[in-house]
């Protein structure tokens, strides 16, 4: 996520809020509906492409499922036990919360892999969290985005 604030490809959306800020004043200050609407289908048609950089870069931005995953996978560090990984996926997603849990793909005594569920979504949605452990502690951590 850090990268993506240093890419040039951040302007885009930067440059869309800002041309869409002006379109929305100059909305605001049209006579007349259709200068109006004008601007409005003006300001709408400069955040698309923002808005289509973001679901395609950062996706936690627009997609809750991202952002809990992330928080999920930003919680484990290097040392944790196998159960205090699980008292981590029990507090991110509890049972009756508003997501559904990632799918355990891999647990043996060296190893877990847990999958974002898609829920609703019609994509794939191939994200990973990847664990390693040594002596029932977590030695390593990956995360394989889609």
């Amino acid at each position: 996520m850090n990268t993506l604030l240093n890419t040039p490809l951040i302007w885009i959306p930067a440059m869309g809020i800002i041309l869409a800020i002006v379109f929305g004043q100059w909305a605001i200050r049209a006579r007349g509906i259709q200068r109006g609407s004008l601007a409005i289908i003006a300001a709408l048609c400069v955040l698309a492409p923002g808005y289509l950089l973001a679901a395609a870069f950062a996706p936690q931005w627009i997609d809750a499922r991202h952002r809990s995953y992330l928080s999920f996978y930003e919680s484990i560090q290097p040392g944790m036990s196998r159960f205090e990984v699980l008292a981590s996926l029990e507090r991110h997603y509890p049972a009756e919360g508003p997501r559904q849990r990632p799918k355990i793909m891999r647990d043996t005594a060296d190893g877990l892999g847990f999958f974002m569920d898609p829920e609703d979504s019609y994509e794939p949605n191939c994200e990973g969290i990847f664990l390693d452990f040594a002596n029932g502690k977590v030695t390593r951590k990956r995360y394989s985005g889609d």
